[in-house]
């Protein structure tokens, strides 16, 4: 999960106040940045639903899992600190 702020410390400490040993918090500055993958994340969604219901219609298998692996790639931000 990203917290995002144009101020990092306050991100930062926003993540420290919630982050668990299971539950991970990535601050970040780029307010902007973060909203656009938020986006992109919901077309994205979008796509795949859409491609499973056209595999289901023809009886095909599920493509999620190719769908998945193949777009892992374009949604990383950075790796956590």
């Amino acid at each position: 999960v990203v917290v995002t702020s144009r101020d990092l410390a306050a991100a930062e400490q926003i993540a420290e106040l919630f982050q668990t040993p299971f539950y991970h918090l990535c601050p970040s500055p780029d307010v902007a940045g973060i909203e656009a993958c938020a986006a992109l994340k919901n077309a994205y969604a979008m796509g795949m639903a859409f491609a499973q219901g056209l595999h289901e219609k023809r009886g095909g298998p599920g493509v999620q899992t190719d769908l998945v692996f193949d777009g892992q790639g374009d949604f990383r931000h950075g790796e956590c600190p």
